[in-house]
């Protein structure tokens, strides 16, 4: 990734890169570097020919009309980056096959357009036979066809539905997604499983799944105690999909629970849904845990939960939370 660090001057801007990596259900960002230093760059993207453009404002927070653009390259990599011809010729009237293969290719622009060039398209049949790839990418933006192809009418979800058990987990993690927003309810079943899956993206995708499928309470509820807080990513999936699928007093009934990762969640759940069940959650044992109810009575601003959120000041244990009793 190429990221401006635009700072009102050339001395000290710079173009960064970086990559990033799994870590958990999401991302962590890796080996960050000065790509281009000096440069009182506003923008950076790749050109069709291969090329790395970067805008230069000139200098100073209102610029001083000397703005330039410089194009970055190594040669022996420009030739294969050149995608010019492709989209000079455009996607509209190439054949499906080749459209296909463009969703294995290298330039990301190459693979949109092709998949958006087949959304266009009655071509779920030969979609089904290009699932059989062995290269991730290209399953991945044949399912993302597929999911476009379904929101037009196009009945093809049982095609995606059998790579909830692909060996290779951001296929399964990508089905998971694709079927839950296509509220696939048939693969409701097999989308609960994998919360439990070993990888945490699947668990991720999965809960959030459930949330447009039907009703994983218990499910949800393993998931976070065995997650125990230590992925947030993960609490928020939960989060969004009991706030999809339960009732308040569902998550009031949890305050009783063992886990404080779990009362945590209810609190969050609440908080969404502006619940004066808040309240009772500013009792918890956990510090977290009424802190965060009381985060969320106050920054919500939850009318019916205020008088016992002031009336809490002398029990409150977190400057967080006392701040939000006074207020």
């Amino acid at each position: 990734f190429f990221l401006c660090d635009f700072r009102g001057g050339a001395e000290h801007s710079n173009v960064l890169s970086f990559s990033v990596e799994p870590d958990g259900a999401h991302f962590k960002l890796v080996d960050l570097h000065t790509f281009a230093g000096k440069i009182l760059c506003t923008d950076v993207d790749f050109s069709y020919d291969g090329k790395l453009v970067i805008s230069d404002w000139g200098e100073g927070w209102t610029g001083n009309y000397e703005g330039r653009l410089y194009s970055v390259w190594d040669e022996e990599y420009r030739e294969g980056g050149d995608v010019s011809e492709i989209f000079s010729e455009g996607f509209s009237n190439r054949t499906t096959d080749a459209l296909v293969h463009f969703l294995s290719h290298a330039d990301r622009r190459v693979r949109i357009r092709a998949q958006l060039a087949l959304a266009d398209r009655d071509v779920v049949s030969e979609l089904k036979e290009a699932l059989t790839t062995k290269n991730q990418i290209e399953k991945i933006h044949v399912m993302w066809t597929l999911a476009m192809l379904h929101r037009r009418g196009q009945s093809c979800m049982e095609f995606v539905a059998p790579l909830l058990d692909d060996a290779d987990p951001e296929i399964r993690a990508q089905a998971c997604k694709i079927l839950g927003e296509a509220h696939y309810t048939k693969s409701y079943t097999r989308i609960v499983e994998l919360l439990h899956d070993p990888s945490a993206r699947v668990s991720y995708f999965a809960t959030m799944a459930s949330g447009n499928l039907g009703n994983a309470l218990d499910e949800i509820i393993a998931m976070l105690e065995r997650n125990n807080n230590s992925d947030v990513y993960l609490r928020h999936a939960a989060v969004v999909a009991l706030s999809k699928t339960q009732y308040a007093a569902s998550m009031a009934n949890l305050q009783n629970h063992s886990s404080a990762a779990v009362r945590l969640a209810a609190v969050l759940v609440l908080r969404r849904m502006e619940s004066r069940f808040l309240a009772d959650y500013l009792s918890d044992e956990d510090d977290g845990v009424a802190t965060e109810a009381a985060r969320a009575i106050h920054d919500a601003r939850v009318e019916s939960a205020m008088a016992t959120l002031a009336s809490s000041l002398d029990d409150a244990r977190t400057i967080a939370w006392q701040k939000r009793a006074i207020s």
